[in-house]
Order: structure tokens, then C-alpha cells, then sequence
């Protein structure tokens, strides 16, 4: 369609009630722009408009409806095929053609007639609205809507094959989310020098980018030409101009509100500066673009529009590697949020290999509700973090050296054992007396006496041998689940034949459990319900 063609065609401004009842809009010269997705992970995006639209009817005379509110797509992605030229919303919100010709004829019924699948494409069925819709005469049933407004949700009982009744039992069935899909989006993540890079597949057409995981933060980014100020990258950066999918967000947006360091750049788009606690910066354009996953049933999710940083300037403690942060905090413009907008559930799952494994090998995160840690050995506990909130908190009572308890104590007054869960950060970091008694405790536990001649080892508690550290092993005590961490995850090779403790003290308060204690662990952090889940599990055979 054309717009300047139809002389009946009106753009919807922005401030309008019909621009406001859809959850996603903003404004763009003073008219709504909409962006809608779909449990497919569809998406169109375009401006709300009004148009007239002709019906059939019953005495063979054309009708023509006024105004009907409709989405002038502009930008579309998803499971379409050359003979889709849009969509057609039959639900119960007041969006819906139903609503819409029911406020006119008063009466908001319609009815359908489908042909077989099977059937010859020249042979079609009919949808009738209004009076139109009513179904009545013999062999009619009914039943009642469950639903609230704006849904189509009934009860099924059960369904019997010839006299055979199969139960159906509503408790166990019941439905609460808004969306299912029968597959859910996974990625591989791979090892890379104390860091995890994550593969996200950007743009279309689509493009390799391997970012760092980080619980730790919120923001998706990665390198993007032109590039003002980038550090070194082996990798071709992404080239958003060659993208058909890439689009900037505007600088009035909700999205671009919702960064702390944001401001307008001359073309009124969405100017960004994001930093990190070890002083590594990014500073670009937040954008919209296509992500595409691997999946649990093979085929590949692409999922549309994924707010993401453009990052044109960025500088830091990055390798060449690096071709960007994975955020996966709790916040909004999280890669966890926006994909658990899409797929009912925020929640997703992690199981990194160990640090010295093969490169070849990798691990997998999982989002959604393919993401469920479940099963014998499955332990767990509560975020003590805000909903919404990065990072993720949760309480660690104290670690046990074999069957000695060392309890967790701290000089700082509201530490509580509060500490991080964070990907993006390689050592554990415990208070430093809490540290000391540990050191302690390993010193007196383990057969092999500490290295105390090499100056490249500093003050780390090292010890010499040939094959794999077999040491005691320690249990992290969170409260309600106890994590058991094997020396694979609680000593690193420094170099050859040496094995280090991965774990330090500090005295700023800030405490964390890092990759190395988290790997070989199938880790689930369900932001819906405040919880972190630990299931010790081989990640190199995932």
C-alpha cells in the first residue's frame, strides 16, 4: 500500500488514546510510531494510521467502514512468506478489527469458517462480523470465555478418542503466561583469557559478534563502524550501514531514558556513554536490530528488534578477542529483559567451561523457559537484589574446607555476606579476614606445601604439580543451597605445573564470585521469581 494514493488515509498522532493503548509507541514527527512482536518472534514496526475499509455483506452490496485504526508497516521481520502482506488482530483488545467494527454495529461477535488444510487453494472459507457472526440452529454448543478482556482463553476438559476419555486437569495445565513457544533461544560461549565470549548473531544480513558476558551490567554492544576510537579487534567490526534490519532509536525515546549517560546527538538519535567498574568505556548510538539464536528444536530464532549499543568509541581492559559486552543484568535494556519480554519468562541459564579447556569447546547460555535448572543435584537459592536491579546479589553464609566451616565475616557493617554473582569478573573476592582464614584452613587441609620462591607469584597461595591439583574440596555455604567447588574450580594454571588459588581478599567491600568458581556448573537465574539455581554439570559436553 501507498499512502499518498489513498485519499482516505490519516496518520494517528502520538498523544492520541488509540497511539497510548499500545504498549510499545513513541513518537516521531508528532505521529505514533508503533513496534509490535509477535510469540514467533515476528516484529513490524511502522506508524498507527486510520483508513477505510470495504467488507462484503450478506445482500451483496459492498460496505464500507470508516476510520478503522491500522498498523502502516515500515519495517518488518519474521516467519513470513511472499504471500503474507500483513496481519489480521481478531482478539478481544480494543485494537482488534473485532473491537473496532463492534463499536460501529454494536455488537463485538464474529465467526469463522476455515477449509481444510488440504483444501484447493481456489476454495475459501468466511469470517462474518457483527450480526453477521451469529451461529445458531441445529447442533450448536456453546461455551463460556475464561479470559479477562482482550483475550480468547476457554476451559478443556479433556478430549476422548472414540469412547476413550483422556483427562485433562486443569490445575496442572493452567496457563499464566501471556505467550508459549514450543523451541527457546540458546547461544555458545566459549572460554577467552579469565573472560567468556558469547556468540550473538547481529543484523541482516546476519553477522558473527562475540561479546563478553557480563551479569554484571545491562547494555548489549559491540563494535561498529565508523569507528572514532576503537581498541584493537581481530575481528571485522559490525557495519550497521549494511544492515537492513539496523535502526537508530531516537533520543525522546523511553529506551534511550532509561540510560543513565544519554544525550542527543544532532540528528536527534540516541547518543550513549556507558563505563564499568575497571574504567573500560563505550560510547556510541542505541539502535534496534535482529538477533538470531540457535534453538532447541534446530531451526534458528531470529528475534527482532534488540536495543543494542553501536559503540563508535570504546576503550578499556579489552583484548582482541572482544568484539563488545554481553549484558545479561537485570535491567530493562538487559539481553535477559528484552528476550524474557518476548518468551514470557525472564530467566536464562549458564554453564561455562573451565578455564583451561579446549577453545574448541564451548558452553551454552539458554534463555527463556528452555532455560529450567532441574533434576537431581539442584540446589537454591534468593536474590537478595531489587526486581529490576544489577547485579544479582545473593547471600553466602561461609565456605567449607572438607568438613571445616569457616564462616563469612566482613569489617564492613552492612555487608551481611552479600555478594555478586558476576560472569564478566574471573577471581572470587571475599572480605579480606574471611580470605586469611580460608588460606588458612586450605594451608593446614592440603599435603603439598606452598610455593614461597617465585616473585611471579606474588603473594597467591600456589602450590607445585605435575598433573591435576587434587586438593580438598570447598563448598560454598548461600543460604539454603549448598554449591560444592572442585579444585578445577578453585585453582588456576598460572603456567606450566603450577596451580594457583583463584580466590583473593579485599577490604572495599565489594564481593564477588567469579567465573572460575561458576564454571562446570549449570547456573539458572529465574528474574521472575528472585532465585539463582547451581546443578553441578560437565559444560564441556552440553
Amino acid at each position: 500500500m501507498i499512502s499518498n494514493r489513498s485519499k482516505t488515509y490519516t496518520s494517528i498522532p502520538c498523544d492520541s488514546k488509540d497511539c497510548n493503548s499500545l504498549d510499545d509507541h513513541s513518537c516521531y514527527q508528532n505521529m505514533c510510531a508503533y513496534t509490535y512482536a509477535y510469540a514467533d518472534s515476528s516484529v513490524t514496526k511502522g506508524m498507527l494510521s486510520r483508513e477505510t475499509v470495504t467488507f462484503g455483506s450478506t445482500d451483496g452490496k459492498p460496505v464500507a467502514v470508516e476510520n478503522i485504526v491500522f498498523g502502516y508497516r515500515h519495517n518488518n521481520t519474521g516467519v513470513f512468506n511472499e504471500n503474507d502482506m500483513g496481519i489480521i488482530g481478531l482478539g478481544g483488545g480494543p485494537l482488534s478489527l473485532v473491537s473496532q467494527i463492534g463499536n460501529i454495529f454494536r455488537r463485538k461477535m464474529f465467526s469463522q469458517c476455515l477449509v481444510p488444510f488440504h483444501t484447493d487453494p481456489h476454495i475459501s472459507g468466511t469470517i462474518g462480523f457483527g450480526n453477521a457472526g451469529d451461529v445458531s440452529g441445529e447442533g450448536v454448543t456453546t461455551t463460556l470465555l475464561v479470559s479477562e478482556e482482550g483475550q480468547t482463553l476457554v476451559t478443556l476438559e479433556g478430549i476422548s478418542v472414540d469412547e476413550l476419555s483422556m483427562h485433562k486437569h486443569g490445575s496442572f495445565y493452567h496457563v499464566p503466561k501471556k505467550s508459549y513457544t514450543p523451541n527457546g533461544p540458546f547461544t555458545t560461549v566459549t572460554s577467552n583469557n579469565g573472560d567468556y565470549l558469547m556468540k550473538l548473531t547481529l543484523g541482516t544480513p546476519p553477522m558473527d559478534v562475540y561479546g563478553l558476558v557480563d551479569t554484571g551490567s545491562d547494555l548489549v554492544w559491540a563494535q561498529c563502524t565508523p569507528c572514532l576510537g576503537c581498541y584493537k579487534q581481530k575481528s571485522p567490526m559490525f557495519e550497521p550501514l549494511r544492515s537492513k534490519t539496523y535502526t537508530p532509536i531516537p533520543c525522546d525515546s523511553e529506551q534511550c531514558n532509561s540510560l543513565f549517560g544519554h544525550s542527543c546527538s544532532p540528528q536527534n538519535l540516541c547518543s550513549y556513554s556507558y563505563s564499568y567498574a575497571d574504567s573500560s568505556v563505550t560510547n556510541g548510538v542505541l539502535a534496534r536490530e535482529a538477533v538470531t539464536f540457535s534453538s532447541t528444536s534446530g531451526e534458528p530464532i531470529v528475534v527482532g528488534d534488540i536495543i543494542f549499543g553501536c559503540g563508535h568509541d570504546n576503550s578499556g581492559t579489552f583484548n582482541e578477542n572482544d568484539m563488545g559486552i554481553i549484558g545479561l543484568g537485570g535491567g530493562p535494556l538487559s539481553l535477559v529483559s528484552q528476550i524474557g519480554d518476548l518468551y514470557g519468562s525472564k530467566k536464562f541459564s549458564q554453564c561455562l567451561v573451565p578455564f583451561h579447556a579446549d577453545p574448541h569447546i564451548s558452553g551454552t547460555i539458554s534463555f527463556g523457559d528452555v532455560s529450567d535448572v532441574s533434576g537431581e543435584g539442584v540446589v537454591t537459592t534468593t536474590l537478595v537484589s531489587e526486581e529490576g536491579q544489577t547485579p544479582y546479589l545473593v547471600t553466602l553464609e561461609g565456605i567449607s574446607v572438607g568438613d571445616t566451616f569457616v564462616p563469612f565475616n566482613s569489617s564492613a557493617m552492612l555487608s551481611q555476606g552479600i555478594i555478586m554473582i558476576d560472569s564478566g569478573t574471573p577471581a572470587t573476592y571475599l572480605p579480606q579476614g574471611f580470605y586469611d582464614n580460608l588460606v588458612e584452613e586450605l594451608k593446614v587441609q592440603s599435603s603439598l606445601l606452598p610455593i614461597d620462591d617465585d616473585p611471579d607469584l606474588g603473594s597467591q597461595l600456589c602450590y607445585r604439580c605435575e598433573t591435576n591439583l587434587e586438593g580438598p574440596i570447598l563448598t560454598a555455604h548461600f543460604e539454603g543451597a549448598d554449591v560444592k567447588l572442585m579444585p578445577i574450580q578453585t585453582f588456576i594454571p598460572p603456567k606450566d605445573g603450577v596451580f594457583c588459588f583463584a580466590m583473593a581478599g579485599t577490604t572495599d567491600g565489594n564481593y564477588i564470585f567469579g567465573n572460575f568458581a561458576q564454571s562446570n556448573i549449570l547456573i539458572g537465574f529465574d528474574l521472575d521469581r528472585r532465585t539463582v539455581s547451581f546443578k553441578p554439570t560437565d559444560c564441556t559436553n552440553q
